[in-house]
């Protein structure tokens, strides 16, 4: 299902377009630049305050998906604090849970139980790799 994303909070998009599409497990944004949303004009300045007006309009357009929610740091007010929202965490956990299901199907469908059994090997090994240069090596 596609959903486009619009919002007042971010500038407006140029043409026929959308400040974001969400598309599956995918959310596209468009490119942002130092328009600030409420005067439609670039707000030339410095490298941080453009930098802040970019990263404010992708805010917005993240909390118009609901993806996203904002919240002034307690200990830095002129910072914001962005929290994934439940709607937004739920969407990760159903993308992995149908990549999961993909695999195992995959895995069921397409590998003999020997192979299954190897992989199940290769997984062990990539798991001790995964753990890092500060466990002894079991080779000699």
């Amino acid at each position: 299902m596609r959903k486009a994303i619009l919002t007042e909070q971010a500038p407006k998009p140029l043409g026929p377009y959308s400040q974001a599409i969400i598309e599956g497990e995918f959310i596209f944004v468009a490119g942002q630049g130092c328009t600030n949303p409420r005067t439609g004009k670039l707000e030339r300045g410095d490298v941080r305050s453009e930098t802040k007006q970019v990263f404010a309009n992708l805010e917005a357009i993240l909390q118009a998906a609901g993806l996203v929610s904002g919240s002034p740091d307690p200990r830095d007010g002129r910072q914001t604090i962005l929290s994934l929202t439940d709607a937004c965490q739920e969407w990760i956990r159903a993308g992995q849970a149908a990549k999961e299901d993909w695999l195992f199907r995959a895995i069921q469908s397409k590998l003999s139980p020997e192979e299954q059994v190897e992989l199940a090997g290769a997984v062990e090994l990539l798991k001790r790799l995964a753990e890092g240069e500060g466990h002894a090596s079991h080779h000699s």
